[in-house]
């Protein structure tokens, strides 16, 4: 399964599966562990990107994780309890 951006002017998309951004591995909401590890790229001058800009990103195919792994979209029947 894949999510298709099509558009004429560039934006920026933020995507949530299960409460979990799809770029960045992070949930929604903020816990203490997650303004931890932002705190600690800003420090480093890291950059962390938990958008993607439609029009030069065409499409998300899948999520990431916080180890950086990356798992693919798969659709499964609502209810089954199954989710990020």
């Amino acid at each position: 399964m894949w999510i298709d951006f099509t558009c004429e002017e560039p934006f920026a998309v933020k995507v949530y599966v299960g409460g979990i951004n799809a770029l960045a591995g992070e949930p929604r909401d903020a816990d203490f562990g997650t303004l931890l590890r932002r705190s600690t790229a800003v420090d480093r001058g890291e950059c962390i990107q938990d958008y993607l800009v439609a029009h030069k990103q065409y499409w998300i195919d899948g999520f990431a994780q916080r180890d950086g792994t990356v798992m693919q979209f798969v659709a499964t029947p609502t209810g089954t309890g199954y989710s990020v």
